[in-house]
């Protein structure tokens, strides 16, 4: 009977060693798919900051030609007043001779 209870005490000791290695390796497992996520997500953060850098960027280029499209769009009409009214004086001079 001694000998059964030896073998029990082996048995439970072997199941316990082998939980505890099991425990071990899922802590292991756990802790390298915590460092995979973080690495994870800091590229994925740096690729966010790129993202809004590059959609500042277009923002900003957005502006720029806009306001070089008023300042054609004032030139031009600029150039139709300034040659309208140069025809126009060229015409009333040539009617006055």
């Amino acid at each position: 009977m001694a000998e059964t209870d030896s073998n029990s005490t082996q048995t439970s000791l072997s199941e316990l060693e082998l939980q505890l290695e099991l425990r071990d390796s899922n802590i292991a497992n756990l802790r390298k798919m915590l460092d995979q996520k973080d690495e994870l997500l800091m590229i994925t953060s740096d690729q966010l900051k790129d993202s809004e850098n590059r959609r500042t960027e277009m923002e900003e280029a957005l502006i720029k030609v806009c306001v070089l499209l008023v300042l054609v769009k004032l030139y031009v009409a600029f150039l139709n007043i300034f040659f309208h009214e140069f025809f126009s004086s060229q015409k009333n001079r040539r009617i006055r001779k």
